[in-house]
């Protein structure tokens, strides 16, 4: 394979990964009752961004579940929602996924993770 087919492979499926992430987070947003589960797309586009992207995809039904509801049960579980697709997706779909079609190990992919999580940011 070359390394452009290896690289159009790996944004195929990021684009995949990302657009199902969308999907399970409006169609939770819709079963919690939130408003406006469109707010999936977003999840979806924001998670091309790494680390910080499903955070700030999650911030808007989170902020919208408190103004919303009287509760705090909508508003844990859009927190519980976004944290358990994240948590699965990033840890062990990507992971398997990506290795698998692009012929990096599972492992690398998160040792690389890791080491540039830890390493990578600059200090003060």
């Amino acid at each position: 394979m070359t390394p452009r087919a290896g690289v159009s492979k790996y944004l195929l499926l990021q684009l995949m990964v990302n657009a199902a992430f969308g999907a399970i987070c409006g169609t939770g947003l819709f079963l919690i009752g939130v408003p406006y589960p469109s707010c999936g797309r977003g999840a979806a586009i924001l998670r091309i961004v790494p680390y910080v992207g499903s955070l700030v995809a999650a911030a808007l039904p989170l902020v919208l579940s408190l103004a919303v509801f009287d509760d705090w049960v909508h508003p844990l579980l859009v927190f519980l929602m976004f944290s358990a697709v994240e948590l699965v997706t990033g840890n062990w779909v990507e992971p398997r996924l990506y290795g698998a079609h692009t012929g990096v190990s599972s492992l690398a992919l998160l040792l690389s993770t890791v080491f540039w999580t830890v390493f990578g940011a600059p200090r003060a």
